[in-house]
Order: structure tokens, then C-alpha cells, then sequence
């Protein structure tokens, strides 16, 4: 069963584990960054499999069948990110992959077909 503490345990067990953080900070940190780089992979699989519905090898089988390339602009992402899962909100279904301007421009559009109609009318209109 739990211990319920005081106020004063309990800043007091703050002030401990503060000090302790500062005494082995760089070895905290040298020990995060080994963890983080040993569940990538792990990390990315649930990330994908939550959100998406897709696993690991899915994305990586998209990536072969795209060469590497937003589905929109046909070229590799300009930030150096991965490319994004594009999906409809409505149903859920994942639609391929983008680069992050594009995914960002088409989520900004509302993915309304119909906005977008309007906003090539308008780039057409000033050329």
C-alpha cells in the first residue's frame, strides 16, 4: 500500500531527487539518449500502429513502392523528416505518404477538394 506523505516529505523528497538529477545529470542524460536510440524502432512501431493502424515494415513497404517521395510534390521531404502518414480524418484510411509541406498545406486546406479547386482558380487567375 502507498505511504501518503506530508507537505514536508514530500519537498523534501523534491529537493532529494533535484540534487540527485544535478549530481548524475550527464549520465542520466548519456543513459536517456541510449534508451531512446535502442526503442526507436519499438516507439515508432506503437506510434504508427495507434495512429494509423500500420506497422513498422507497412510504412518502410510505402517508402520502397513512393522511391522515397511525397505522393504530391514527387521528392523527398526538404525539413529531413520522415514522410508523413496521409490519411483521411473522416474514415481513417491511410492514403500514402507526404512530405511535410504538403501534408500540412492539404490538412490547412481541410482536405476540401473543393477549396483547393478554389485556391488553384485563384493562383491561375494571378500568373
Amino acid at each position: 500500500m502507498a505511504r501518503i506523505l506530508t507537505e514536508e516529505q514530500k519537498a523534501a523528497k523534491v529537493i532529494k531527487q533535484k540534487k540527485y538529477y544535478e549530481e548524475n545529470k550527464e549520465a542520466k542524460l548519456a543513459y536517456d539518449k541510449k534508451w531512446r536510440e535502442e526503442n526507436k524502432e519499438a516507439k515508432a512501431e506503437s506510434r504508427l500502429r495507434r495512429k494509423f493502424g500500420i506497422g513498422l515494415n507497412e510504412y518502410e513497404e510505402m517508402i520502397v513502392k513512393q522511391e522515397g517521395n511525397c505522393l504530391i510534390c514527387k521528392e523527398v521531404c526538404s525539413t529531413g523528416r520522415r514522410l508523413a502518414v496521409d490519411h483521411c480524418h473522416v474514415t481513417g484510411k491511410v492514403r500514402g505518404l507526404l512530405c511535410s509541406k504538403c501534408n500540412i498545406a492539404i490538412g490547412l486546406l481541410k482536405d476540401d477538394v473543393s477549396l483547393l479547386a478554389t485556391a488553384i482558380d485563384y493562383l491561375n487567375s494571378h500568373r
